[in-house]
């Protein structure tokens, strides 16, 4: 549901980005189950090394309330334009 408002606001602000869309519909329903806690670990790892769901990413937004609190927590610098 997010992907075409990201794609939006990249091609809105800076054309030149290259976006990953990546989808994982389980940890939203695991942190309705569990908690966001329940999902800190595979948030936290998003923006890892080349081979993880973020792909060394310099960003890694996050478009899900549920599990935001906890990707809002593992927040890093990074040298992608605001």
């Amino acid at each position: 549901m997010h992907v075409p408002v990201f794609d939006a606001l990249r091609d809105r602000h800076h054309p030149i980005l290259r976006l990953r869309h990546t989808v994982d519909e389980e940890l939203p329903a695991r942190a309705g189950s569990h908690g966001p806690e329940a999902v800190a670990d595979a948030v936290r790892s998003a923006p890892a090394g080349p081979s993880s769901p973020g792909g060394g990413a310099g960003a890694v937004p996050c478009g899900c309330s549920g599990i935001g609190v906890v990707a809002e927590g593992t927040r890093r610098r990074s040298a992608c334009p605001s």
